[in-house]
């Protein structure tokens, strides 16, 4: 591997890392202006984290569940460590790599019953392999939530695993293509907004029922920059669109 190659590898690695914090700090509501000292400590950690451990997302995923009590205090969580997430249930799409493989972990290593779903059989398989030897609470299912038929079965698959209560609820799932704005077919276009903002309100509307019964249910939702830049050196314009418009859904939802 050249030296070049190495230095791609590690910038995608920080951006993976950097996604996953923010996810998780949506996660936990965190207003980031009221632990400064502690989020820079742990946007530092995620930045120069140059291993393929997922462990310096640990102190910020830990923020997720705890106990309503503990949350009126920003330093608690580095004076007690680790939460615990004994007992919580979670629903992450997009599981099996990335962002979504970082989640998935990191909310299982603290106790959560995890299940996720992929497209891949032969991809979620291999990880559910090495989630098994870590002895992580994981399950997984396979799913394109761009279909509406299979957030459906989705919803009756979590419905029954986890007894009608769910604590957590990621809507991780990206899809995109490389595309100038002008070529864009009808149907490429369906397909971006389906795979991404479709999914997301759904499984949104599906898990609710969960989520309510849960009483203290956590829904975060996976969007990017480009939502803000655009990015115009990509022909990217569906997905930017998709993902902004996951942006404002949250608002009126909440």
């Amino acid at each position: 591997m050249t030296r070049r190659d190495r230095d791609d590898e590690k910038r995608h690695e920080v951006d993976t890392r950097k996604g996953a914090w923010q996810a998780v700090a949506g996660l936990a509501g965190l207003r980031l202006n009221k632990h400064p000292k502690y989020c820079a400590d742990i946007w530092r950690q995620t930045l120069y984290a140059h291993t393929s451990s997922t462990q310096v997302l640990h102190s910020i995923v830990s923020l997720t569940h705890q106990p309503q009590e503990m949350m009126a205090s920003s330093s608690s969580a580095q004076e007690t460590g680790r939460w615990s997430l004994a007992g919580a249930t979670a629903l992450v799409t997009g599981g099996s790599k990335g962002i979504g493989r970082a989640i998935v972990e990191e909310l299982a290593s603290f106790g959560a019953t995890v299940h996720t779903c992929a497209r891949n059989e032969a991809t979620l398989n291999s990880c559910l392999e090495e989630w098994s030897a870590k002895k992580l609470s994981i399950t997984s299912s396979v799913c394109d939530v761009s279909a509406r038929a299979d957030r459906e079965a989705l919803a009756g698959r979590v419905t029954a695993m986890f007894d009608g209560k769910l604590d957590i609820l990621v809507n991780n799932v990206g899809f995109l293509f490389l595309k100038p704005a002008v070529n864009v077919t009808p149907e490429e276009l369906s397909r971006v907004m389906a795979g991404n903002l479709e999914s997301c309100f759904h499984l949104s509307q599906l898990m609710h029922p969960l989520l309510k019964t849960s009483g203290k249910g956590n829904v975060v939702n996976i969007s990017g920059i480009s939502t803000v830049t655009g990015f115009p050196s990509l022909p990217i314009c569906a997905f930017c669109a998709a993902k902004g418009a996951m942006n404002q859904i949250k608002l009126p939802r909440a």
